[in-house]
């Protein structure tokens, strides 16, 4: 999945200039996420609504992942690979169909 993030001031003016451009409000989606850092690596714990909290790892390959893991106690079996979406769609919501 790819992701770009920009910095803004203004929510309500954000969505306003959104629709200006063109795009139609869809839904909205809120989460906290707490950023830390080893070893270069950034590692997000994300909690969003009716979920548990979960860890997410950037590296930049497999092996490097799977380094960080280790050192946080875990190993592969102990992931998952998808998107939020899909852990909704496993407790039964779909979040695209939402508002």
């Amino acid at each position: 999945m790819q992701e770009t993030e920009i910095e803004v001031n203004s929510f309500e003016e954000t969505n306003e200039l959104l629709e200006k451009l063109g795009f139609s409000y869809r839904s909205y989606q809120e989460k906290r996420r707490e950023k830390y850092i080893l070893n270069e690596h950034e590692i997000d714990i994300d909690t969003w609504p009716r979920l548990l909290p979960f860890i997410e790892i950037e590296g930049k390959d497999k092996n490097d992942i799977e380094k960080i893991l280790s050192i946080l106690g875990y190993s592969f079996k102990d992931t998952v690979s998808c998107t939020v979406d899909e852990i909704y769609k496993n407790i039964g919501l779909d979040i695209n169909n939402m508002k």
